[in-house]
């Protein structure tokens, strides 16, 4: 039996063997674990693969401008999820140029470029609704707040009885203030 995606990254040494036992079966259903945009690219272009993973649409977009068709779409069991955060180091001596940072990134220069350079979905929709079109707002499911909650976020911290939006809303709100200083999007940006 597989161990709950709730456990995935806190497994015991008997649900690892039951796992690996799992991969090692399923290896001649493997082509290759790709590990960039590019190799999976190629792997379709050249007939190597017919379905994998992606990372949110970004080798989709890649294979079009090659003028290979796909479809996406999100299997039964769901689509994984993952957040990328940036940290400032306590007692940093370029607090300043840390903060700056922050602020660009989650600003419309940086979220439009996450959206636009990756096609990724973006903390910041109100930024972002200034350099998408209607179209690709809504294919990042920038309007669609379930969307996050159906998101299998493993080894995510979700507090009890409340969904990831729930928990990426309280993240929106000026997350790190001093003097003259904050980040996230504020007031105006923040979903109701």
């Amino acid at each position: 039996m597989s161990p709950p995606v709730s456990t995935a990254y806190h497994l015991s040494d008997e649900q690892i063997a039951v796992a690996q036992k799992k991969l090692i079966e399923q290896r001649p259903l493997i082509r290759k674990y790709w590990s960039t945009a590019g190799e999976l690219v190629d792997l379709f272009k050249f007939g190597e693969v017919w379905i994998s993973n992606t990372w949110a649409g970004y080798q989709s977009s890649l294979l079009a401008a090659e003028g290979i068709k796909v479809v996406e779409f999100i299997p039964k069991e769901n689509a994984e999820g993952w957040m990328d955060s940036f940290m400032t180091v306590k007692g940093t001596t370029n607090e300043k140029c840390a903060y700056k940072f922050l602020n660009m990134m989650t600003g419309e220069a940086g979220q439009c470029g996450v959206a636009n350079v990756n096609g990724y979905s973006v903390t910041n929709p109100v930024a972002a609704k200034n350099c998408m079109s209607e179209e690709q707002f809504t294919a990042l499911h920038q309007d669609d707040p379930d969307y996050l909650d159906s998101l299998l976020t493993l080894g995510e911290p979700r507090p009890p009885a409340s969904g990831l939006h729930q928990y990426l809303e309280r993240r929106e709100s000026p997350v790190i203030s001093a003097p003259d200083r904050t980040i996230g999007p504020g007031p105006a940006a923040r979903r109701a």
